[in-house]
């Protein structure tokens, strides 16, 4: 049962990852200025970095996870359980 509850998630943030860190779709981009706003008001959210070790370690976020593409699978372990947390992939971008 625990299972079936985690998979519309990481559902969910596979394709966000693809889509966003891949595939330029709709899916706005945040500035920097935005994003600062957000970890510092109320909003609701997890920031994802899926760059290299190396760009990790040149600078992150604060309070990002970091996560590279090749652990991506584990990415269910950490998905916060509230369904309203916004999910920000912080990564290279395409190719």
């Amino acid at each position: 049962m625990r299972l079936r509850r985690l998979t519309l998630p990481l559902i969910f943030a596979s394709a966000l990852f693809l889509f966003y860190c891949g595939i330029k779709p709709d899916i706005p981009d945040l500035s920097a200025d935005e994003l600062m706003r957000m970890m510092n008001g109320e909003t609701n959210l997890m920031v994802i970095d899926t760059r290299t070790q190396i760009e990790y370690a040149r600078g992150r976020i604060p309070r990002s996870l970091f996560v590279p593409e090749e652990k991506f699978y584990a990415l269910k372990l950490i998905l916060p359980p509230a369904k309203e947390t916004l999910l920000v992939f912080y990564c290279r971008g395409p190719g």
